[in-house]
């Protein structure tokens, strides 16, 4: 039966579809019932809570087979697709350094392209994935740690999308939903004068368009 489901802090797309029985959340993202979600929310992977999610009524999969034989099926268990830019503080890339990413209980080592990037395809219902990044090859002294909580950033229209945003950013920014409090005001003007946009200490349709194009 088909429904309506009310999105939660930390859901994604992709843990919503396969809690549903989906395995593929193209599925349900391309699904008409969903034309309004697509409209208001134009990256499925970042969706605000209370948004709501139509669920589709699934298709059974028929597979012809000959009988009295072993069939085996295999079913690919979803992935997300994890890319995050690494910089120091002077905003240089963290280029061609090793990283080690922990989800779910899986590893997955490599190195960063020259523009710090790290991509790697970790599992759907990681809820909170580790990330070591070594600027010094093997000096364990100076590995850098961050703790990513998968599915916790809120829309850019939202102010705590902003705020977050400006946080990951490197401007210090409490994520708590109101604009005008000092700390957002001083993180707004600050990545303003960065950005060569006008210094307002305002959410402005600029500055929106701005942090998303930097962190989306």
């Amino acid at each position: 039966m088909s429904e309506t489901y009310k999105v939660q802090q930390g859901d994604t797309l992709a843990s919503i579809a396969y809690a549903k029985g989906f395995l593929s959340w193209q599925t349900v993202w391309n699904d008409p019932g969903n034309a309004g979600l697509r409209e208001k929310r134009k990256n499925p992977h970042i969706l605000d809570e209370g948004d709501d999610v139509f669920i589709p009524d699934k298709t059974i999969a028929k597979f012809d087979c000959v009988t009295r034989k072993l069939h085996t099926f295999r079913l690919k268990k979803p992935t997300l697709h994890l890319e995050q830019v690494l910089v120091d503080d002077d905003d240089q890339p963290y280029s061609g350094k090793s990283y080690r990413i922990e989800a779910n209980g899986e590893v997955l080592e490599g190195k960063t392209d020259s523009d710090g990037r790290v991509s790697e395809e970790i599992p759907f219902d990681a809820k909170e994935i580790e990330l070591t990044l070594w600027p010094t090859e093997g000096d364990d002294t100076t590995a850098l740690h961050w703790t990513l909580n998968m599915g916790h950033l809120d829309p850019i229209d939202t102010t705590e999308g902003v705020q977050a945003r400006l946080k990951n950013l490197g401007y210090p920014c409490t994520v708590n939903g109101t604009a005008d409090d000092q700390e957002t005001v001083s993180a707004l003007k600050s990545f303003q004068k960065d950005e060569g946009l006008p210094v307002t200490g305002k959410i402005d349709d600029a500055t929106k368009a701005k942090l998303e194009s930097m962190h989306d």
